[in-house]
């Protein structure tokens, strides 16, 4: 028989007690904690570098945001301006139409009686207070 040995089989196949040498592209346990570490580290990076990035783009975007609504609020009363004064020329425009209109009616008027007094004399010619009543 042979000698007994305590060379009871790991799980990798290498005897208990002696130092194990892996294969090459096998890591350790605390060589992949480390990896594992590193990796932990670069990701909080690259979301610290990601929310300070974000946070200066929404910075410039509220100040952009801030002087279109001052632009806005000028255009806004610039409207409302030029709606007032397009309300005061219009109203201008409607008494002017009216004084023309009636002007219109009074120049029909007197040409009417000019051409009456022309065809039978001054009997039916109407008086003033009747032109003025028109």
């Amino acid at each position: 028989m042979r000698q007994l040995r305590l060379t009871f089989q790991g799980v990798l196949g290498y005897p208990i007690g002696q130092r194990r040498r892996l294969p090459r592209g096998i890591k350790t346990c605390g060589e992949r904690m480390l990896s594992g570490y590193f990796w932990v580290v670069v990701g909080f990076v690259i979301v610290a570098v990601t929310k300070y990035l974000t946070s200066i783009r929404l910075r410039s975007l509220a100040e952009k945001m801030q002087r279109e609504r001052n632009d806005a609020s000028e255009l806004r009363s610039l409207l409302i301006q030029a709606e007032e004064k397009e309300n005061a020329l219009l109203s201008e425009a409607d008494t002017l139409q009216n004084k023309m209109t009636a002007l219109k009616n009074v120049v029909g008027n007197i040409e009417r009686s000019v051409q009456r007094y022309q065809r039978g004399g001054a009997a039916e010619t109407p008086s003033e207070e009747a032109v003025q009543a028109r």
